[in-house]
């Protein structure tokens, strides 16, 4: 019975210890993915803004930067699997980054927006795209269905949506969606 309980506690162990080394090489690939894409943002497209025709999925189409809830990530094109493992992903369809038209950006509510659980009202966020800075006030902030598509529509001035999922503590797919939503 001893020899079982130590076999048990020996293959427990070598779960813990493969699923930790798992997550770490998670975090250490967005990180080195960041990394690679900060270096093209900062050598090719602060000079020259992205063509909205040539949008490639794995360039940068600027950063985003919230210095009060220490968000901080470059944007990659789409919203799927993979780029959202990356980096903060811009929502086809929607205007792009730097334009004056809704641009919506998505990203993960445990990664890269994990700090969209501590914004307010009236904090200041930064995209920063084609060389120069675009400066945003958060003017509110709002919880969604999943099918609430209608914070992606054009509201007719320059706007910055930012999606995640929520609530923020809940285990598995959350329900809901947290939207945020701000105006130069």
């Amino acid at each position: 019975m001893k020899k079982a309980f130590t076999l048990a506690g020996n293959a427990l162990i070598l779960v813990a210890l493969a699923a930790f080394i798992w997550c770490g090489l998670l975090v250490l690939r967005a990180h080195l993915a960041q990394r690679r894409a900060s270096a093209v943002l900062n050598r090719d497209i602060l000079i020259h803004p992205p063509d909205p025709v040539a949008i490639q999925p794995d360039r940068p189409l600027g950063r985003i930067d919230i210095p009060r809830v220490q968000v901080s990530s470059v944007i990659l094109e789409g919203v799927g699997n993979e780029t959202l493992a990356l980096s903060v992903g811009h929502v086809p369809g929607t205007a792009l980054p730097g334009s004056n038209g809704n641009v919506a950006l998505a990203a993960h509510r445990d990664t890269f927006f994990r700090g969209l659980e501590h914004i307010r009202v009236g904090d200041h966020i930064v995209l920063t795209t084609g060389g120069s800075d675009r400066r945003y006030r958060v003017d509110s902030t709002r919880i969604v269905g999943p099918n609430d598509v209608w914070v992606l529509n054009e509201v007719g001035a320059p706007t910055l949506t930012l999606i995640t999922c929520y609530p923020f503590r809940y285990l598995g797919p959350a329900p809901k969606r947290f939207i945020v939503q701000a105006h130069p």
